[in-house]
């Protein structure tokens, strides 16, 4: 826990929030009706996300999930989520009006879980992976799911 508040005293509070989450072994999640969304607040800033959103609006299928639809945070993209989310798969659902899609349900999942690297760019980011990997394997720190909804459109 200590951890988790040394986190969010450096702005990373979404990290923080999934360190808080993973040590009492909780699953996370946000939807946009819920009046704190943190990590969908930040999401929303991000290129990536923007361009994941352009990428549904675009493609005019009701059901889609997995696979290509799957994108990655990169530590440039925003440095909290990155330490939050990291390789996150989506769902969704399109709600019809006649012929057409008015809005999109989206559901961007990922888990919260550690595995040993030292490809890392920097040795800040490696040291903090690896210390969380240890942490995982003596069950300080436990795997836990993300669900975040929201709807675009």
């Amino acid at each position: 826990m200590a951890a988790a508040q040394i986190a969010r005293d450096k702005g990373y509070e979404c990290a923080a929030l999934m360190v808080e989450f993973s040590v009492y072994n909780i699953d996370y999640s946000e939807s946009v009706t819920d009046s704190s969304t943190p990590l969908l607040d930040k999401l929303n800033t991000t290129t990536v996300f923007n361009n994941y959103k352009n990428k549904v609006l675009n493609s005019g299928l009701k059901d889609f999930s997995g696979g290509s639809w799957s994108f990655t945070i990169q530590k440039s993209d925003n440095a909290d989520l990155f330490y939050a989310l990291h390789r996150v798969s989506t769902s969704g659902t399109g709600f019809m009006i006649g012929n057409s899609i008015m809005y999109y349900l989206i559901t961007v999942h990922d888990t919260f879980d550690f595995a040993y690297d030292n490809n890392y760019d920097d040795l800040f980011t490696t040291t903090v992976n690896n210390w969380a990997w240890l942490c995982q394997q003596t069950h300080v720190l436990n795997p836990i799911e993300i669900n975040l909804s929201t709807a675009i459109g």
